[in-house]
C-alpha cells in the first residue's frame, strides 16, 4: 500500500516537474491509458531490459527519480535495451505510446 501510495504522488510530482521544463512534454498526453499487459523483464536487472506489450508502445523513456530523463529507446519488437551503463539504483521507466501518449509509468531497479 505504501508503494503504490509513493509511486503515485511521485509519479504525480514527476509529471508537474517535467510539463514545467521548457515545453520537454508538449507534445505528450499526461494522461495515462489504461494497461493491458505490458511486462518489462527482468526487473531488477543488471544489464539489458525487454518489454512485452500488447500495446503499441513506440518509445521508452528512462527517468530518474527526480524526472530528468537519462536514456530513451525507439521499440523494436524482440529487442533488448542495454543499461548496464546506468548507475545502481530505482529508475522510471515510462512508456510511451506511438501516438506519443504516456501508456503507463513502472520502476525498475537497476543492479
Amino acid at each position: 500500500m505504501k508503494q503504490t501510495l509513493l509511486l503515485i504522488i511521485l509519479s504525480f510530482f514527476l509529471t508537474a516537474s517535467l510539463s514545467a521544463q521548457s515545453g520537454y512534454l508538449a507534445t505528450a498526453s499526461v494522461t495515462e491509458q489504461p494497461t493491458k499487459k505490458i511486462k518489462i523483464f527482468p526487473n531488477p536487472t543488471a544489464d539489458f531490459i525487454g518489454l512485452n506489450s500488447d500495446e503499441g508502445v513506440g518509445t521508452i523513456r528512462i527517468l530518474n527519480l527526480i524526472g530528468k530523463e537519462i536514456r530513451q529507446f525507439r521499440v523494436i519488437e524482440g529487442q533488448r535495451y542495454n543499461v548496464a551503463d546506468l548507475e545502481n539504483g530505482m529508475y522510471l521507466i515510462q512508456l510511451i505510446s506511438k501516438e506519443n501518449k504516456i501508456i503507463t509509468t513502472r520502476r525498475l531497479r537497476k543492479l
